[in-house]
């Protein structure tokens, strides 16, 4: 992706001002001549459900095509994260943070969230960001001190709508962080978005196209209509509504992302979706309709057999929790995160929303390949990706296996075994899972390496995924030595072998021993400072946040582009780290006097929404 232009704090604030006053406007200066991406969207009225796919293959390809763009710039998979800092444009985890509510007609009896959720007794809801912003994913613009936020910023446009009522009487309702976008729905019901859209996660058209000029002839003779990059930075760094929901009187309720895909809840129970879902390939679709767009630019009802309640996201996927307690899922399903078995020569068949069998559900959540769903009795089940134990299951319960094809019960969270809580919100990360507990208590299970499951080294947990790293690294050595005896045996029989079948006999040998990922392989109880009781979660790609009943706002995990709001990492004592391994308090000026109220967090960036003191 091009650079994108920088601008001075003036020239931000005057983009404020102009902003402000047109809240439907969606594409300032943008001109349509000769822009494929308008065609593309204009293929709206497509069927009711996005694309889901479970393996690769031909059937697949057909309806996960790739546009005409490089195929390389598209992927930002998440299995492809693999250090903590460098290209900001890789990929993407995860997603849906926050764990829903149901609109109050169409919830079930559980309400645990209300004490998170803004309510018509409390007054504005300002929104913070932090982390990476090379994106337009902070929505702060593009002047240089916007795409790079290392502790949480009040967003001045939002506070500036709202001083002036024009998100409605209590401003911002609910928000979202998906790979490298974000998602908002204010008190009115309009939806705001902002961030990359090569893959259409927006829901409106962003590219602005002009006239070359004779002196901008490429090597190659191109000619005719360019992407005009300023523009286009202007529609992607600020946000703008989401065209087509309003005007339809959509009154958006609740949000969720996940890399390129993006969906809202209507105060009805009606669920819209746009953007884009891709395979491991790199191929992108949505509905997998022949001759429909594979990227959706403009949002299209997912038609239910009930009133959806809420949503969740993983990478490439959504579970969605129905009014009659049931859950569909869609999506691409190549880790099993579907829920559902589909064959190899009828892929098309997980390109639509369709049941998964369970009954009697209250609450769905995701990580980026694996998802959750809690039933009304305490019953918490898992499925999908399970390298790292992130489903938290049992060995007997296949918690050994790299994936789990079906709804399975996760027993460590069984209010037995809870001392009688229940859990009540579930949130995953790319490799690692938090559960969120009646009693106010915080348990993860997953993937380690980084803090995300917030166990210090001291930990039994942890101490026991470093031993069985080092055992397992012995018995390697071990079979190793045991090999090389037998060679020297063989050659003392007169064998002839030379130094590389040696060293490959010998290898073979050692590989025969696997060794285990690091990870926390059964849910466990986190320490946090203090008798803080907590209300809410969310897992980002390699961190997570977590929010108190007193406000209070905590984050372990990665930092190494902000994404924990903790300041930026730096080798000096006392200095804010590129990782912590325990539970951080998160505070600075802006937090100060307000009081945190729901967090999201993507892959390196997250969003907080919190009321004044």
């Amino acid at each position: 992706m091009p650079p994108r232009p920088k601008k001075t704090n003036s020239v931000v604030t005057k983009e404020v001002d102009s902003l402000s006053e047109n809240l439907t406007s969606t594409s300032l200066r943008q001109s349509q001549r000769g822009n494929p991406l308008q065609r593309s969207s204009t293929a709206a009225d497509v069927p009711s459900a996005p694309v889901a796919s479970h393996q690769t293959n031909g059937a697949l390809n057909k309806h996960l095509q790739l546009p005409g763009n490089s195929q390389s710039s598209l992927k930002r998979s998440a299995s492809a994260v693999s250090s903590v800092t460098g290209n900001k444009r890789r990929a993407a985890r995860v997603v849906n943070a926050i764990p829903h509510q149901a609109p109050a007609e169409l919830s079930p009896a559980f309400s645990f969230e209300a004490s998170a959720r803004p309510s018509a007794t409390q007054t504005r809801y300002a929104a913070l960001v932090c982390g990476a912003g090379d994106s337009g994913q902070l929505g702060l613009g593009t002047a240089d001190n916007a795409t790079q936020v290392w502790r949480p910023r009040l967003h001045a446009l939002f506070e500036k709508l709202a001083t002036e009522g024009k998100l409605g009487p209590s401003g911002l309702a609910d928000i979202a962080v998906g790979g490298f976008h974000t998602i908002a729905t204010d008190s009115e019901g309009k939806v705001w978005s902002w961030g990359a859209n090569d893959n259409a996660a927006l829901g409106r058209i962003t590219a602005v196209y002009r006239d070359r000029l004779p002196d901008e002839q490429t090597e190659e003779g191109e000619s005719g209509p360019r992407v005009d990059q300023d523009a286009t930075a202007e529609n992607e760094f600020v946000p703008m509504v989401v065209t087509g929901l309003s005007d339809a009187g959509f009154k958006a309720v609740s949000v969720a992302a996940g890399d390129s895909i993006s969906l809202a809840v209507s105060d009805q129970g009606e669920l819209k979706a746009w953007g884009s879902f891709r395979a491991e390939d790199g191929s992108t679709g949505f509905d997998g309709v022949e001759g429909h767009p594979t990227r959706q630019f403009s949002p299209v009802t997912i038609a239910m057999p009930s009133p959806c309640v809420s949503v969740a996201a993983g990478d490439n996927h959504v579970v969605a929790l129905l009014q009659d307690g049931t859950v569909a899922s869609w999506g691409v399903g190549q880790q099993a995160q579907l829920g559902r078995k589909i064959m190899a020569r009828r892929t098309t068949n997980g390109l639509r929303a369709e049941g998964i069998g369970l009954k009697n559900i209250i609450a769905v959540g995701a990580g980026s390949f694996h998802s959750f769903a809690l039933d009304e009795s305490g019953k918490v089940y898992g499925w999908g990706l399970n390298t790292f134990q992130q489903l938290g299951l049992s060995d007997k319960d296949g918690g050994l296996e790299d994936s789990i094809g079906k709804p399975t019960v996760i027993e460590a969270l069984l209010p037995d075994n809870l001392n009688g809580a229940k859990v009540v919100a579930m949130s995953g990360g790319e490799h690692h899972s938090l559960f969120l507990l009646d009693d106010g208590r915080v348990f993860a299970c997953g993937r380690c390496d980084d803090g995300q499951c917030g166990l210090s080294d001291a930990h039994e947990a942890m101490i026991n995924a470093n031993q069985r790293q080092i055992d397992a690294k012995a018995a390697q050595e071990a079979a190793g030595q045991k090999e090389e005896e037998r060679i020297a045996s063989l050659e003392a029989s007169g064998s002839a072998l030379t130094e590389v079948e040696k060293f490959n006999l010998t290898m073979t040998a050692k590989m025969t021993v696997s060794v285990p990922n690091k990870c926390v392989p059964y849910p466990t109880a986190i320490t946090f400072p203090g008798e803080e009781r907590f209300v809410q979660i969310a897992a980002g790609a390699r961190q997570a946040l977590a929010v108190a009943d007193s406000g209070a706002l905590y984050g372990f995990g990665l930092n190494g582009e902000g994404q924990l709001g903790l300041g930026e990492p730096d080798d000096e004592p006392g200095a804010p780290q590129e990782r912590y391994a325990t539970p951080t308090k998160i505070s600075n000026k802006a937090l100060t006097t307000r009081k945190v109220l729901r967090a999201a967090s993507g892959t390196q960036h997250s969003a907080l929404l919190a009321v004044d003191l």
